[in-house]
């Protein structure tokens, strides 16, 4: 199976070499790189690395950036890795041996850790339900030893059929930016394939480097759990979850 690689781009000059160095160290050559209008000089550095530009005259958020690139692709999986994460070696050749193994596997995610080793939380987990995410921060996440089937896997790091990405419309890209892999993973469960989580995969993910303002980041983050409920539950449930979550935020601000 082929693999092609998207990296969405967004003031992402101080960590994206890493990451292309990363991806082009585990065999992938067809990478398409999509800037979404940086402010920073990303355009200057990403002209001067493998693989193919894309410069869009906006920000349009990560879904549509991300469906842009994945369009350039004719390849038989699709890896999408922040430009703020870098891959181990032999992360990806661990995340094709597990979509090797199963005929109806949809998605692989990435085992995401921090620059210390420590394993990002909240990375993945269950299928999104309103009493689990409202229940999730009472929980840590389970620890994986072996690939297992899983709800969702995060979107820094995950190896995606692209028949299987193309069929269900990609990225839901009116989600701006957090839960459209929740979202994805959702939707290729729905269509009868699995999502996995490698734990043997280990991407490094320097948690933020796009941004330093964590109010907003928190502003969009919400907004995006919002739309998730309201895409999936009724006015009742949604409308429950939207008074559950301002209560939250009372007493944790900030989502990072």
């Amino acid at each position: 199976m082929t693999i092609g690689a998207v990296i969405v781009t967004y003031n992402s000059k101080n960590t994206v070499r890493a990451c292309i160095d990363s991806v082009l160290s585990e065999g992938v050559s067809d990478i398409v790189i999509v800037d979404s209008n940086s402010t920073d000089g990303t355009q200057l550095v990403i002209s001067n690395l493998e693989g193919r530009v894309v410069e869009l005259s906006e920000n349009r958020g990560f879904g549509f950036a991300a469906n842009t690139g994945a369009y350039l692709l004719n390849t038989d999986c699709v890896l999408f890795i922040n430009p703020d994460a870098y891959l181990k070696p032999g992360a990806l050749s661990s995340m094709m041996q597990v979509m090797h193994s199963r005929k109806k596997i949809g998605a692989v995610g990435g085992m995401l850790v921090d620059t210390q080793g420590a394993p990002e939380p909240y990375s993945f987990g269950e299928t999104v339900t309103p009493f689990g995410i409202l229940a999730r921060a009472r929980r840590r996440q389970k620890s994986v030893s072996e690939p297992v089937s899983v709800g969702w896997v995060s979107g820094g790091a995950i190896l995606v059929n692209r028949r299987v990405f193309q069929g269900i419309g990609g990225f839901d890209d009116s989600f701006f930016l957090y839960w459209e892999d929740v979202d994805l993973c959702r939707r290729i469960k729905e269509c009868g394939f699995d999502v996995y989580i490698d734990p043997n995969a280990t991407v490094v993910h320097v948690r933020g480097a796009s941004s330093t303002d964590i109010r907003e980041k928190t502003e969009l983050y919400d907004a995006s759990a919002t739309r998730y409920f309201q895409k999936y539950y009724p006015p009742f449930i949604w409308s429950t979850y939207l008074i559950a979550r301002k209560i939250y935020r009372l007493v944790r601000p900030l989502a990072y």
